[in-house]
């Protein structure tokens, strides 16, 4: 059960970047943490492989509308998402761009 409750509060931590704990702070210093966060991105990663709704996500960038399809499970260093409707466009794209094209919000500051 315990190490239940630690995925839970690790996933949480990697689903919302903003919030830590005081062990994660520790864990991240010690050296414990990556492990067990890589672990999760793994156990994210196997989903996405076997889940055909997963793996099917793919969206055409609203900005040049050319390829390659971006699927934001896989992609994630090469994308990057509006932080108001959570569009997701090629970082190039991204970082030509002042306005969002699916809700028109500022890019500016986004990164």
């Amino acid at each position: 059960k315990q190490w239940y409750q630690r995925r839970v509060a690790i996933t949480a931590g990697i689903d919302t970047s903003k919030l830590y704990t005081i062990r994660d702070l520790t864990e991240a210093q010690s050296g414990t943490l990556l492990p067990e966060i890589t672990s999760v991105i793994q156990d994210y990663q196997k989903h996405v492989d076997r889940c055909e709704t997963c793996s099917n996500q793919k969206f055409i960038c609203s900005v040049c509308e050319s390829p390659p399809l971006i699927s934001p499970f896989r992609d994630v260093y090469s994308i990057a998402q509006c932080s108001q409707c959570h569009g997701v466009l090629h970082r190039p794209c991204f970082n030509r761009s002042d306005k969002c094209p699916y809700c028109s919000a500022s890019l500016i500051n986004e990164l």
